[in-house]
């Protein structure tokens, strides 16, 4: 942050008084300056000399605006005060008086000292204890939010165009070629969010995310694996993106997928379980918490506080800064209400390691929370909303990988990692599943009872499961044991994943949209937008198995019929059938 000095010059208006027989004395301006000293200020006959011009005494920073007024008063030969004095000036217009933004700035054995302000009645007032020139400031939170902004800004548009040479590189694995797609930035950007490479060693297929600029991402994959170390930080001047890594880097962990500026996160993947998919999100909450911590350093800079060294020192300051970063990534709640609790957590947890001067300040800032939160909202709404990028890993040659699921072993009980989660339905009708490829595994109803892959377990009752990555089975009852049946000549499998990662579970009844084309629903996908089904014609198998790399048709449904876009062709990964 710029620190300036006032620019014009200013001709001193300067004005004696005389302590009374009272020991006080009172001066009256034309221009509304008014200057008291309490009974026994000083000895009466003691000559008080009044001094105003419109010049600040102390540096000015772009969170404070002067109120042109600086007062030096001097009791007889440079005494101190033996009672308080008080200042006041006029209310300037236009400065709000139901918030505390007014404060007073002095010094006291060479470093500021700041003075509480009553904004009231048109007048700002302010009890020196000790002497020396005063001034008049006024916090601006629309200045500080435009700095924080202006620092989101940074990182977010902060990015590089030069991409590494492993970008775009295909592996072979097992005899299937697997190259990452360059990022697809969701938001609509020209620039990729990160850069991903493909390695293959010592038998793991290692995916590389590299950061490309300032922001700190949240990442994931699928399959969902965990992530290797992160690669040496490189070191950050103080700006708004090295106060994120800092805060990272001298804090706690947040999450293992968190990629921070000028870094590589690695994750690694089995070959029969390869990756498919990459997507990077970024941290709204770390990146916000970041420029307010900028911004707030460097308003407490005319304190004389050396923030950074402070909180790198004091033991659990970044934890807690960080503990405001988390508030504002999981709130379930508003901006304004989700901001109002992470701001005043990260003023407390400053507070605690710049006390005196600076905590005064922060205090202020404490008032004015709600002014700053709707001054940022459009900043959070452009970190949240406008940074998405998705990784494609596209799979070359090779077959679909088909797996035959067991949930439920031959004696009822839960089996390869799968559990139960409660359930207490009864159903009826029950027929052969349609993810069967053994004998007696069933399909019932009611549909909402979500019972159409299911396995016998106790007496009169079944084990359903809901889809192969939550692993979860729920419990129902039957009135009545259930006759022997048959696989179905076709299974339909419960579940795929197709080659962008997408996830798709087969239909069990519900109101699902139309089509125009006369194709229907007949899988639904975790995809968002145009492709977030799997669709097929009336009465047709939807997923050609003509050569070892099944494909399936995805699009969208619409809710009333209607045209809609043209189904995409997606090639299916895997594809999970129930099985004993």
């Amino acid at each position: 942050m710029a620190v300036s000095c006032s620019s014009h010059a200013s001709t001193p208006s300067t004005a004696t008084v005389n302590v009374d027989s009272s020991s006080m004395f009172s001066y009256a301006g034309a221009d509304g300056l008014t200057v008291s000293g309490a009974a026994g200020v000083a000895a009466p006959g003691v000559r008080v000399t009044i001094t105003a011009k419109t010049q600040p005494q102390v540096k000015v920073v772009d969170q404070l605006t002067y109120l042109g007024r600086s007062v030096d008063i001097v009791i007889g030969e440079n005494a101190q005060p033996k009672a308080p004095v008080t200042v006041s000036i006029p209310t300037p217009n236009g400065l709000d008086q139901t918030v505390p933004t007014a404060v007073g700035v002095t010094e006291r054995d060479g470093k500021p000292e700041f003075l509480e302000v009553i904004n009231r009645a048109g007048t700002l007032s302010t009890t020196l204890t000790h002497l020396s020139p005063v001034d008049f400031f006024h916090i601006d939170f629309a200045r500080f939010a435009k700095g924080v902004t202006d620092a989101i800004g940074t990182v977010l548009t902060g990015q590089s165009t030069k991409s590494p040479e492993c970008v775009e590189k295909s592996i072979d694995v097992d005899g299937v070629t697997l190259k990452a797609n360059r990022t697809k930035n969701e938001s609509g950007g020209n620039l990729d969010a990160v850069w991903p490479c493909l390695r293959f060693e010592h038998g793991q297929i290692l995916l590389d995310l590299h950061a490309n600029g300032n922001r700190a991402w949240l990442t994931r994959s699928q399959p969902d694996v965990g992530t290797g170390a992160l690669s040496a930080l490189d070191s950050h001047a103080a700006t708004a993106s090295g106060f994120i890594s800092t805060l990272y880097n001298l804090g706690k962990r947040r999450s293992t997928g968190t990629l921070m500026p000028s870094t590589t996160l690695t994750y690694s993947f089995s070959p029969d379980n390869p990756p498919t998919r990459a997507e990077v999100k970024v941290d709204p909450g770390l990146m916000l918490t970041s420029a307010l911590v900028y911004e707030l350093t460097a308003l407490l800079d005319i304190t004389g506080a050396s923030t950074g060294d402070k909180l790198e020192k004091v033991p659990g300051a970044y934890d807690c800064l960080l503990g405001a970063a988390d508030t504002l990534d999981t709130a379930k709640k508003a901006f304004i209400d989700n901001f109002l609790s992470a701001f005043h957590t990260i003023l407390g947890c400053m507070s605690e390691v710049v006390p005196g001067p600076a905590a005064f300040l922060l205090n202020i800032f404490a008032g004015g929370a709600t002014i700053v939160s709707g001054l940022l909202t459009s900043a959070w709404n452009e970190a949240t909303n406008n940074n998405h990028g998705i990784i494609i890993i596209n799979r070359i040659g090779g077959s679909t990988q088909v797996i035959n699921e067991v949930a439920v072993s031959a004696d009822g009980q839960p089996l390869n990692g799968y559990h139960e989660v409660g359930g207490s339905e009864t159903v009826a009708d029950c027929e052969p599943s349609l993810a069967a490829v053994n004998k007696n595994i069933y399909r019932c109803y009611p549909t909402a009872a979500g019972a159409d892959v299911c396995w016998p377990a106790a007496s009169l009752q079944l084990l359903c499961m809901d889809d192969p990555w939550k692993k979860q089975l729920r419990r129902v009852s039957i009135s009545a044991p259930l006759a022997p049946v048959d696989p179905p000549q076709q299974a339909w499998p419960v579940a795929l994943q197709l080659d962008d990662g997408t996830q798709c579970r087969l239909r069990n009844g519900g109101a699902w949209g139309s089509r125009d084309d006369d194709y229907r629903g007949a899988y639904g996908c975790d995809a968002h937008g145009e492709e977030g089904y799997v669709l097929t014609p009336y009465d047709v198998y939807p997923i050609d198995r003509s050569a070892p790399m099944w494909t399936v048709k995805t699009g969208d449904l619409a809710t009333y019929g209607g045209a809609l876009p043209p189904p995409v062709t997606h090639t299916v990964a895997k594809a999970w059938f129930a099985s004993k």
